[in-house]
């Protein structure tokens, strides 16, 4: 049942293991720019790293169902067999609230003050292309444009036919 269960949330983040149920904190090192032209000399420049900090914790989720001995003879047609399956699916849907409620829910990240949120813009050739435009000037630590390709585009299942249609 597990394996069913939307897994899109795997394209736009990272799994991380922990050890225990303690508040964790992740590192993800910056440069300061990028490479310089090197001189007659062939000296190399020093650069310098910072970091930014994100904060997790595990949560255990569970759920326990019990089957008495008369119920299990009476199973003539092996719906118990099915437990495990409806566990697994159970497990996977909410692995995907936790994660989208979170994801959704995070402000501090996903401002327009960052740059990676245009309010108000609906799906249409229009906020596409407001969308890619602010996504195109999207800005490392340092200051430098990122370059990136877009290559994924979320939304919710109200809006996925229209998001597959040809422009």
């Amino acid at each position: 049942g597990f394996g069913v269960v939307d897994t899109s949330w795997q394209q736009i983040a990272a799994e991380r293991s922990v050890n225990d149920f303690r508040e964790i904190v992740s590192y993800r090192l910056s440069s300061d720019g990028g490479f310089e032209k090197v001189g007659p000399d062939g000296e190399l420049k020093h650069g310098k790293l910072s970091e930014n900090s994100y904060r997790n914790k595990a949560s255990t989720y569970g759920k326990m169902l019990g089957a008495t001995r008369e119920d299990i003879i009476n199973d003539d047609l092996g719906a118990l067999a099915s437990i495990p399956t409806q566990l697994g699916l159970d497990g996977g849907m909410k692995l995907n609230e936790v994660f989208w409620t979170e994801f959704l829910d995070n402000a501090t990240f996903f401002s327009e003050a960052n740059g990676n949120l245009v309010a108000n813009n609906a799906l249409s050739i229009e906020g596409l292309s407001a969308a890619l435009k602010a996504f195109r000037a999207l800005k490392d630590e340092s200051g430098r444009i990122l370059g990136s390709t877009p290559a994924i585009l979320l939304v919710p299942p109200s809006l996925e036919v229209l998001s597959g249609q040809p422009y």
